[in-house]
């Protein structure tokens, strides 16, 4: 690599202050020379905001300054950890586009987007650069990300979906991960857990569409962004181990909720001709697994059915953003 650009690392807190203490201070181990974290702390309901200026004032006095998001707007800050603290919850596209201004604002050239529940391999970052800055036209690449639990199973290598029924599918997911230094592969859709953006993309595509809120924003940037004739990698280098769903629950109602409205959503505006397949596969796959995990939990059914179904009526009535 013979050029370091600056990268803004931005990671979401909500209600998981500890998850993201975890994150950071891996992030900080980086072998990466010339990067910012800024950690958005989204409006939660708990004592996040505190625990996280304390730790950070404790921790990392030389290098942490804590900031409501109207006061860092507009300026070029030069600390090592930034916290943004949100008097809302921005959801995961506004709480990133927020962090994502910021950063370039201090002199980002790459903003690298993680989720606050993983822990990194020290090469993760410089692998996504390598690649932004040697593969053909690359605009976004994903990491290798790994289960937290099981940490040599890949959960995804980037994401492909099946296009009538709507239904996003993880590459690799399930397998063993016997390759540490594979060569970074074109993927048609990154997966928003751990993945790297250039600023030159975001400059022509634009930031992540905040209408979804949470889920699926990072599939509707990556084909906004290969239909301006960018490219999309994983590289599988960089790796990160992913704890799954620690901030909504997984398979919450919450989440039912926007992955019913959401794959409609995305549907409607890439793929219209197929939102009617899409919606009747939707539902029965949503209802089946709330059917499913009711079985071998004491979550009800009916709870979880009805976030689902509210989705779809949201999405019908025209209702995006944060709705609940």
């Amino acid at each position: 690599m013979n050029t370091f650009p600056k990268v803004g690392i931005i990671t979401l807190n909500w209600n998981n202050c500890d998850d993201t203490i975890e994150c950071v201070e891996s992030l900080l181990k980086q072998d990466y020379p010339t990067f910012q974290i800024f950690v958005v702390e989204n409006g939660s309901g708990d004592d996040s905001a505190e625990r996280l200026e304390t730790w950070g004032l404790k921790e990392h006095p030389e290098c942490f300054i804590s900031l409501g998001q109207d006061e860092a707007k507009g300026q070029f800050i030069e600390h090592a950890i930034v916290l943004l603290k949100s008097v809302e919850n921005l959801g995961f596209s506004g709480g990133n586009n927020l962090a994502c201004k910021i950063a370039g604002e201090s002199g980002a050239k790459f903003f690298w987007f993680i989720n606050n529940d993983t822990v990194h391999d020290e090469k993760a970052l410089s692998a996504l650069v390598e690649t932004m800055q040697n593969a053909h036209r690359a605009g976004m690449t994903c990491s290798k990300v790994l289960y937290f639990n099981n940490s040599n199973v890949i959960e995804s290598l980037g994401a492909t979906l099946i296009v009538p029924f709507g239904i996003f599918r993880h590459i690799g997911q399930g397998t063993i991960d016997n390759s540490e230094d594979a060569a970074p592969v074109e993927v048609p859709y990154i997966y928003g857990c751990s993945f790297l953006a250039s600023l030159e993309l975001i400059r022509e595509v634009g930031l992540l569409d905040e209408s979804y809120f949470i889920l699926m924003e990072e599939s509707d940037w990556s084909i906004r962004a290969r239909r301006k004739g960018w490219k999309l990698y994983c590289s599988p280098a960089s790796r990160v181990w992913h704890k799954v769903s620690a901030t909504i629950g997984k398979r919450s109602g919450v989440f039912f909720y926007y992955v019913a409205r959401n794959t409609l959503l995305f549907m409607q505006r890439h793929y219209y001709i197929f939102l009617p397949s899409a919606f009747v596969v939707s539902l029965a796959l949503v209802l089946g697994l709330i059917s499913y995990d009711s079985l071998l939990s004491k979550r009800t059914f009916w709870g979880r059915s009805k976030m689902a179904l509210l989705g779809y009526a949201h999405f019908f009535s025209g209702k995006r953003g944060k709705a609940i």
